[in-house]
């Protein structure tokens, strides 16, 4: 059997290509946002653990029992906390996605069949 230019197969592989175009942006945007809370943290950490009074006049005491290398220390890991969170969320989108569309293919395989 010859298959016609129009048919459906054809409209669904074209559909396909720009599915689901929200949450691929809504993973790279929480992946970019663990990033800069990672980023963000060490320049929090290193302010802190260089001059702790900076924050002050902020309102901000950040010394930890009169320790600044123990509250830098829980400000980096924190970030990094935040950071694995986030970025393990963007991947299960990513993995979400990802077995969709090996289950949209391998659907195409078996209907040739």
């Amino acid at each position: 059997m010859s298959k016609a230019k129009g048919s459906t197969k054809d409209i669904k592989k074209i559909y396909l290509v720009g599915k689901f175009k929200m949450l691929k942006s809504l993973a790279l945007l929480i992946r970019t946002l663990g990033w800069l809370g990672f980023a963000t943290g060490i320049v929090i950490a290193i302010t802190i653990f260089s001059s702790p009074q900076a924050l002050v006049p902020y309102g901000v005491n950040v010394t930890l029992n009169n320790s600044a290398f123990l509250a830098a220390l829980s400000f980096l890991i924190g970030s990094i906390v935040w950071t694995m969170i986030n970025v393990a969320i963007a991947e299960m989108i990513d993995a979400f996605l990802s077995i969709e569309e090996n289950t949209a293919k391998l659907r195409e395989v078996l209907d040739r069949k």
